[in-house]
């Protein structure tokens, strides 16, 4: 099982499949596993080399606490870190919702090691994540399965193989995870030079932000997605396998 070492933390990765590098980065809440259950890594395996890490404060990576652990400088770093740990200097890279909005970092923080950097539903704007934070004070004062419920209420019903990776988190540690986000619109001009390429379903609550985005970023490409919202993207991985290799082979 294979960790990197980014600071005094571990972080947990798999790779898998053959060919250019790609990273696959998970969304909040959830693990690397969830690559292989929605069937991302069966489709994408036979032509990349898939680097699969479970991000600080979730799966078998480690959980500690402070806010400072989770900002996204740091989790660009912890991500090098991963790459650093598999002998890989450059590779390409798609993030869904906490993933996406990690992707926005990397032309920021370590453009040399990104060919392209491809976003699901997320967006680069200040967001305040304080209805996540009261969900998670419920769980920690009423209990976890209080804290699903009222995940459930707020995201829509959850899997049972959801709830139970939901049951393996640390609500206190979670309070830190689930900070705001600052807007990165100042780094817009250094950005401008990335490939960058934004998904998101036109019934996703990010869906404005991310056209703004868009017409904000200069060379960035939108790909927009009638009828679907947040999760309707996530788990048609057909929609989206398709346009990143797309995107990845145009160079």
């Amino acid at each position: 099982m294979p960790f990197a070492k980014s600071g005094k933390y571990n972080i947990h990765y798999q790779i898998i499949g053959q060919g250019k590098p790609l990273v696959l980065y998970h969304w909040s809440l959830t693990t690397l596993t969830s690559w292989y259950e929605l069937g991302y890594v069966d489709q994408l395996k036979s032509k990349y080399k898939l680097i699969l890490p479970d991000a600080l404060g979730h799966g078998k990576s480690d959980t500690p606490y402070g806010l400072e652990h989770y900002t996204l400088k740091q989790r660009v770093y912890d991500l090098v870190a991963v790459l650093n740990s598999a002998y890989i200097e450059s590779c390409d890279f798609y993030g869904f919702s906490m993933g996406g909005w990690v992707g926005f970092g990397l032309p920021i923080y370590a453009p040399e090691k990104f060919n392209s950097i491809m976003i699901g539903a997320a967006h680069p704007f200040d967001s305040s994540m304080q209805p996540i934070r009261d969900l998670i004070v419920s769980g920690i004062e009423n209990g976890m399965e209080t804290f699903i419920n009222d995940f459930e209420s707020f995201f829509g019903k959850q899997t049972e193989n959801q709830k139970e990776k939901i049951r393996q988190f640390d609500l206190k540690a979670l309070l830190d995870v689930a900070q705001d986000r600052e807007n990165l619109e100042s780094h817009f001009p250094a950005m401008s030079g990335s490939k960058i390429f934004l998904l998101v379903g036109e019934n996703d609550l990010a869906f404005d932000s991310m056209k703004r985005c868009h017409q904000k970023l200069k060379g960035s490409t939108l790909k927009t997605f009638p009828d679907l919202d947040h999760a309707g993207l996530c788990i048609r991985p057909n929609f989206v396998v398709s346009n990143i290799t797309k995107f990845i082979e145009r160079g």
